[in-house]
């Protein structure tokens, strides 16, 4: 691994949505080869979910057990619905501004796909 020209980026997703018992083990592999040259982990996860699977391995101290792994914790918002729609639809304007792609745009069904399918889905 020290050989190696760029380092190794592992990305780990969705953590939180494992097993505890998996938790643990995802946890207990990354703190096995954390300190391999050239070896980088990006996790990303609820501190509270994965900090409580971790506390039957360190005897109810999970958040400090995470502090020991993870060198940089950073916390990511929950993005509010009115950010996300704007995000959504300048995207969408700026594709439809683009050459050719507005005479392809169904509205009817773009309109029907987000009122029957995406408004309701994605903000409940």
């Amino acid at each position: 691994m020290a050989a190696l020209e760029r380092p190794v980026l592992i990305v780990i997703d969705d953590i939180d949505r494992l097993t505890s018992d998996e938790i643990r083990e995802v946890f207990q592999l990354v703190k096995a080869n954390a300190d391999f040259p050239n070896l980088i982990y990006l996790l990303m996860f609820d501190r509270d979910i994965v900090s409580g699977a971790l506390d039957a391995i360190a005897n109810g101290r999970g958040h400090d057990f995470l502090d020991k792994i993870v060198q940089v914790l950073l916390h990511v918002p929950q993005p509010s619905l009115k950010d996300v729609r704007q995000v959504l639809f300048e995207g969408l304007d700026a594709r439809l501004a683009e050459t050719g792609v507005s005479e392809r745009w169904d509205s009817q069904r773009w309109s029907r796909l987000w009122l029957e399918g995406l408004a309701g889905y994605a903000w409940r």
